[in-house]
């Protein structure tokens, strides 16, 4: 059992969510990428997204926020279809918090596979380059999507539309 992790650009159809796990027995999780600014953690979120959300929960899919936190960058929230409104004019803090190494047991109850987040490999000698900017310039985001590259996840490194490639948390 497996799950295949793709970033989404999609021109067509605004509203699509950043990424989606598929997994065996036809299993699509999507997940919108935010990141919570200020005290009341709240996101930006397009009336397109939140709409493409709710539509798609409707008919069973599974799609959820994860709002990584602007001040501290080792905690994220979850924020289900129906209240991505709310995270939008209220902020996140009545979601729930998790740690960035619980993201694993997250995953895993989303989708039924656990997802090793230890690097198996080293990085890539261009990645490393590309994590020293990261850190250097604090991309809270970039270094999010870090993580789950490193963690073995496969995953199509060549999807980039018109969405910012530096933004990989969809703001």
């Amino acid at each position: 059992m497996g799950l295949l992790v793709n970033r989404i650009e999609n021109s067509v159809e605004s509203g699509w969510p950043d990424v989606v796990m598929r997994g065996d027995g036809n299993l699509h999780v999507y997940a919108e990428l935010k990141i919570a600014h200020g005290p009341n953690a709240r996101i930006a979120v397009r009336p397109e997204q939140m709409n493409w959300a709710e539509e798609h929960a409707t008919i069973g899919g599974i799609v959820h926020g994860l709002a990584l936190c602007e001040l501290d960058p080792n905690f994220f929230w979850v924020i289900k279809h129906d209240r991505l409104r709310r995270a939008n004019t209220e902020g996140c803090l009545d979601e729930e918090c998790f740690h960035i190494r619980h993201l694993p047991q997250v995953i895993l109850g989303w989708t039924g596979v656990y997802v090793n987040l230890q690097p198996a490999n080293p990085p890539f000698v261009e990645e490393r380059s590309r994590l020293a900017k990261a850190k250097s310039r604090v991309s809270i985001s970039r270094a999010a999507l870090q993580i789950l590259r490193r963690s073995g996840i496969r995953h199509s490194r060549n999807n980039r539309g018109s969405h910012n490639p530096e933004s990989p948390w969809g703001d």
